[in-house]
Parts: structure tokens; sequence; C-alpha cells
């Protein structure tokens, strides 16, 4: 399982139920989720957020936390299958990428700025991402998750959300803790999966890691962001 500890979160996974068991805000039409850090002060070729060789760049250090949230509400939907099988979205994305020379040591580019939209088909949803290393996500917009009966926003942050605001319609808006967040719930989780000889968990299952994988490999492409080939290359 890939280390998204925002899965394994307690509060999270009870977010989860009252989204997909009790509908509590019906059927949900849009997410929008931010993760983005401003690093301009780290601007440089040396640090590996900006070396492709170390797999650089907003995306997979930032970028992965908003498609959790989209996997989380939307993919993980129990509309969202055929015959028992998840659905992968439809990937649609632009990059801004780093730019520089090698005599300034510029190994490549990296991702600064990413924005991402997933079409989920069958539950006629939508979820707008974005992640830039280049400014800092404005608190209250994290995750915004719209459905029928309201919205649930997330202040701040979406790898580790501390609370969450249910605003139903025609009602006053409700502030519900997250505590606890802490990455002792997947190491807990991890070592019952290895224990047990398993290669994922309920809260994390392979074809949700392979999905996910696939999203940002799509994203890359459509951005043209290619690692070096040792580090592209998949061993099967």
């Amino acid at each position: 399982m890939e280390a998204v500890w925002t899965r394994f979160f307690p509060g999270v996974l009870e977010l989860k139920r009252l989204l997909h068991s009790e509908r509590i805000l019906g059927k949900i039409h849009r997410v929008i989720s931010d993760f983005s850090l401003n690093l301009t002060h780290i601007r440089n070729f040396q640090h590996r957020l900006y070396d492709p060789t170390l797999g650089g760049g907003a995306l997979l250090d930032l970028g992965l936390y908003p498609i959790t949230w989209a996997f989380m509400t939307l993919f993980d939907d129990p509309d969202n299958q055929v015959n028992g099988q998840k659905i992968a979205p439809i990937v649609h994305a632009s990059m801004i990428l780093s730019q520089g020379k090698p005599e300034d040591g510029w190994k490549g580019p990296v991702d600064e700025s990413t924005s991402i939209t997933l079409t989920f088909e069958k539950l006629h949803a939508t979820a707008v991402l974005t992640t830039s290393l280049l400014c800092h996500t404005t608190y209250g917009r994290s995750v915004l998750i719209q459905g029928d009966k309201g919205d649930i926003i997330i202040p701040s942050s979406a790898p580790r959300p501390g609370s969450y605001i249910l605003q139903l319609k025609g009602q006053e808006p409700t502030t519900v803790e997250i505590p606890n967040g802490g990455l002792h719930w997947q190491a807990d989780a991890c070592a019952r999966a290895i224990r047990s000889d398993k290669t994922g968990t309920v809260e994390c299952p392979m074809e949700d890691t392979l999905a996910v994988m696939t999203v940002m490999d799509a994203v890359r492409k459509q951005g043209g962001l290619a690692f070096p080939a040792d580090l592209e290359a998949v061993r099967t």
C-alpha cells in the first residue's frame, strides 16, 4: 500500500461511512481539493523537490493527497462499480514545468503546478484537483465535497484534516472534529496485513493503489513530464 496515512484515520473512515452508507450529502456531484505549499524559498536545483532523478515535483509529493480525496469520495462510492469492479475516472490534466540550464545544476523538469480534472461518468460527478510548489493552500479550501443535500468542507489540511464542517441545506453549519490523526493507524494496519500475508488492506486495497498510480501516470503524460528512464522502468 502507498504511504497515505489519511486513509487510515478513524475520523476519515467515519466520514466515508457517512458519505457512502448514510448518504449524508445524498448523491455526490463534485469534489474540489488542493494541497499546495509555497516553497519558493527552496527553489533551487539541488533540493529533492526539484530533482527529477528523485521523483521531484508537486504531483508525487503533494498532489497525491487531493487525488486521495477524490478516490475516497468518488472512486470508492458504491455506485461507481460495474459487476463488482470499480470504474476508473477519465483524466484531464495540465502542468507548469520548472525550467533551467544544465550549467546551473538543472537536471531536468519537474512539475511546479499541476491541475487535474477527474470525470466519473457512471456517477455523473467530477473532481477538480490542484497542487503547487509556488503558493500555499488558502485556509478553508483544502477539500470541498458537494452533494444533493449540502456540502462538507475540510478547512485544513488535505493530508491530515483536523475537522470538517457539515453544511446541510437549510441548516446551521456543524463542525466535527477529526482527532488522533497519526501514522500509528496505518502502521497498525500494515502490521496486521503483513501478519496475515496480505498485499493490501480494507482501507487501502491494491486495486485502489494501482488505480491511483495509473491516474498519476496519465497526469504526467498529459503534462509532458517524464522522469529519467531508469526511474520510469517498471519491473513486472
